[in-house]
């Protein structure tokens, strides 16, 4: 007989961050659950990776493979794992050490989640905290929820192998917001349930995040949102609508944060024209027409909503 498999396989994709990625595994090492194992993808990095790594082979499974992106190492790594829960941790994010115990207490409770999130705090490149994204208390079917703008974080997802047996992996051919694309389809057949507690640290400034190729992210968003329409048609043309301004609103909060006003405010009035009672839409509408009232506005609430400093 083999060993048993594992509860939780921990999917760790990177691309030329050896650093961070020591500070992510050492958090995965440090959990005080026993009941998982790790994997590393290596995406091509040319950082010296592999290196960085070495202390560690003994206590990980550490793949290379020719850079791909991160959703095929993410794809890869599901692929080759045993666990019957998929860990998702990016490279320059870190887990809390309960984590792991947490989500297992939740796993027990509530085994035909298909998914599991947790709230988690931001912090910028130099670990310093900027403000904690709650966990949305949504329990059961959150497809609609998502429909109108992705939630969760990479790295504070676990996920049900047998869901993705179901629904597929990581779509790579859409090249950005793979994430959200799978958590829809998890979500039109699975409930998904929040855990407690503040148990991922998410880097919010990195590179690669959205604003470095904003029109990939916003072409992004409109070939998912097509993609589950097509694949939804009973959808309401009133829900079409709701969802459609909730986007425009996600994509203006894109630009605004890129620091790309202009493009911002009209993505704002689309959204506030498709539903004019969308206070967020109103609201991100009024920020953006009115730099004077925003530069008033103190840091801490300016963190809240989401918007860089220096977007004043």
């Amino acid at each position: 007989m083999g060993e048993p498999l594992p509860l939780f396989s921990v999917i760790i994709p990177t691309y030329n961050r050896a650093t961070t990625l020591v500070r992510a595994l050492e958090s995965v090492l440090a959990q005080t659950c026993p009941d998982y194992d790790v994997w590393v993808i290596d995406d091509g990095s040319n950082d010296g990776t592999d290196k960085a790594l070495a202390p560690y082979r003994e206590r990980i499974h550490y793949l290379r493979q020719p850079n791909s992106g991160a959703a095929a190492a993410r794809n890869h790594g599901i692929q080759v794992s045993r666990g019957a829960y998929i860990a998702l941790l990016d490279s320059d994010d870190c887990w809390m050490p309960t984590k792991l115990d947490a989500y297992q207490r939740e796993i027990q409770a509530h085994p035909q989640a298909g998914l599991f999130y947790s709230a988690i705090e931001v912090v910028n490149e130099a670990g310093e905290s900027l403000r904690v994204h709650p966990a949305r208390a949504i329990r059961g079917s959150a497809y609609l929820s998502l429909l109108k703008g992705n939630f969760l974080a990479n790295s504070s997802v676990v996920i049900r192998r047998a869901c993705l047996e179901e629904t597929g992996l990581f779509d790579t051919s859409l090249g950005h917001a793979e994430d959200w694309d799978l958590w829809l389809r998890i979500a039109r057949g699975h409930p998904i349930q929040p855990v407690p507690g503040v148990l991922t640290r998410f880097e919010s400034a990195a590179s690669g995040k959205k604003t470095s190729n904003i029109p990939g992210w916003l072409r992004a968003h409109d070939q998912i949102i097509a993609k589950a329409f097509r694949l939804d048609p009973g959808l309401s043309p009133a829900m079409r609508q709701d969802i459609l301004a909730n986007i425009a609103v996600v994509k203006g909060r894109i630009l605004l944060e890129a620091g790309e006003e202009r493009l911002a405010l009209a993505w704002f009035e689309q959204a506030a024209a498709l539903r004019p009672f969308l206070l967020k839409a109103q609201l991100f509408r009024l920020l953006c027409a009115a730099p004077a009232l925003r530069q008033a506005l103190p840091a801490p609430l300016l963190r809240r909503l989401h918007l860089n400093e220096r977007a004043k």
